[in-house]
C-alpha cells in the first residue's frame, strides 16, 4: 500500500457526508460532487489522507489512472467494485509534475456536479441550465464532445480559479451518421447547431478539475 493512503496524518481536507438527501442531489457549489447514496460530498479540499479516514478498506483502492491519450497518473478509485458509485480520482501535483487532481465520474457512476449534471444529461437540459447556448468540440476524437465555453450563462462559474467542472458529451448509440459528420473533428460548435439541436447528445463523462 501507498505511504501516502496510510499516512492520515499528513493533511487536513474535507469530506462531507451530506446531512440530507436533496444535498446530494445538486450541489449548490461549483466545485463539488455529490453521490446521492450513501450521501456523499467532495469537494476541494479532498486529500488522500481524508479518504483514508472516511472509506472503508473495501470501498478504496490504489490504482493508475487513465486521463486521456494514453496517460496514466497515481490514483484511487472509490467503490472500485460498485459502477454506480465508482469514483476515478488522479491525483495532481506528483513530483516532477505541474497537474491538477482530476474527480473523474463515467461509465454508470451516479456522482453528480453542479446544478444536479450528471451522466445522461442532455444537451437541451445543459442549454435551460446555461440560460443559453454554449461551445464545445466536435465528437470523434479524444477530447470529443468537451464544453469550451459557457458564454456567460448560469454555469460559467464552474469554470474559474477555484475549479472547472469539464462535460464531455458524445450522441446516442446509432444517432444518424449524416449528422453526427457534420460536427466532427477538432474544431469549435456551438450548441444550437442545427445538428447538434437534432443529435441531443449526452453527457458521458464529468471531470473536477481542482489545481
Amino acid at each position: 500500500m501507498w505511504p501516502w493512503l496510510v499516512a492520515i496524518a499528513l493533511g487536513a481536507a474535507i469530506l462531507v457526508g451530506a446531512a440530507s438527501a436533496e444535498l446530494a442531489v445538486t450541489p449548490a457549489d461549483p466545485c463539488q460532487l455529490t453521490l446521492r447514496d450513501p450521501p456523499r460530498t467532495l469537494d476541494h479540499r479532498v486529500s488522500p489522507a481524508l479518504l483514508a479516514r472516511t472509506f472503508a478498506g473495501t470501498a478504496l483502492r490504489e490504482a493508475p489512472v487513465e486521463v486521456g491519450e494514453g496517460e496514466t497518473r497515481q490514483g484511487i478509485l472509490v467503490y472500485p467494485d460498485d459502477p454506480q458509485r465508482r469514483l476515478r480520482i488522479a491525483w495532481g501535483n506528483q513530483p516532477g509534475l505541474q497537474q491538477a487532481t482530476w474527480l473523474m465520474v463515467d461509465g454508470e457512476s451516479r456522482w453528480r456536479g453542479y446544478q444536479d449534471i450528471g451522466l445522461a444529461t442532455d444537451l437541451r437540459t445543459l442549454e435551460r441550465l446555461n440560460g443559453r447556448a454554449f461551445i464545445l468540440a466536435g465528437f470523434d476524437w479524444d477530447y470529443g464532445g468537451t464544453v469550451l465555453d459557457w458564454r456567460g450563462g448560469q454555469l460559467a462559474p464552474t469554470a474559474t480559479e477555484r475549479c472547472r467542472l469539464i462535460v464531455r458529451l458524445e450522441p446516442s448509440p446509432g444517432a444518424p451518421r449524416d449528422l453526427v459528420d457534420q460536427v466532427v473533428g477538432d474544431r469549435d460548435f456551438p450548441s444550437d447547431h442545427p445538428a447538434m439541436r437534432a443529435l441531443n447528445p449526452l453527457v458521458y463523462q464529468i471531470i473536477l478539475e481542482l489545481p
